[in-house]
């Protein structure tokens, strides 16, 4: 895996301000700022990251851990919206009036995108902990989570690699619990060679041709 992405990535904007928030409003409200480097403290905060015209378009969200859960309210995020995108030290929780996806990435129109996941929990609810699915190159940092519980019948994470796009995962020292045999650790959707998935030592599986993946 392209390691010079996964550390850019975890270090881009450590030099901006940072900027404490406590409650959802405060969180969104940072947002549309366009603050670079939010910090989150304990708690349960609900964020908007669809639609906004002005978010950074380097942005660092850093929660206190496990006891930190964050909610996406809409039905993903815009990845054409960021350069690149952080989101480390928190539990991703699903909104409840959503029916696919904890953290569901597409919609991108600009490629070159870097979006990392650091030592985020995401606790399965019958559907995919992180979906992506992205019509323009792009890089996933997925690194140091856990992913416990039923992901549904695609996986934990998964990947709609459609054809022709280039999208790299790097999937690094992640641990997944419990994942019952309907679901997968990781789901690639498609029958082509167009996604390249780094997860060594982690089972990967192909629903189109009902077989695991990379295809041989």
């Amino acid at each position: 895996y392209d390691n010079a992405s996964v550390e850019f990535d975890l270090n881009a904007n450590n030099n901006y301000e940072k900027i404490t928030v406590s409650n959802s409003a405060e969180l969104e409200s940072a947002i549309a700022s366009g603050a670079s480097n939010i910090v989150l403290g304990f708690g349960t905060y609900e964020a908007e990251l669809y639609n906004e015209s002005t978010v950074s378009k380097n942005l660092i969200i850093t929660g206190q851990g496990k006891d930190t859960q964050i909610m996406f309210k809409n039905q993903q995020v815009t990845a054409y919206s960021f350069d690149s995108l952080t989101i480390r030290d928190c539990t991703i929780e699903r909104m409840p009036n959503k029916s696919w996806g904890h953290l569901v990435f597409g919609s991108s129109t600009v490629p070159g995108g870097v979006y990392t996941l650091s030592n985020c929990v995401f606790n399965g609810v019958g559907t995919q902990g992180i979906y992506i699915n992205q019509n323009v190159e792009a890089t996933f940092n997925i690194k140091n989570c856990t992913f416990n519980g039923d992901f549904g019948g695609e996986g934990a994470i998964t990947i709609q690699n459609n054809p022709g796009v280039k999208v790299t995962v790097n999937v690094i020292d992640c641990e997944f619990n419990n994942i019952p045999d309907t679901s997968h650790k990781i789901c690639v959707f498609y029958e082509n060679n167009d996604c390249i998935l780094n997860a060594d030592g982690v089972d990967a599986y192909c629903s189109d041709a009902k077989k695991p993946y990379p295809l041989v």
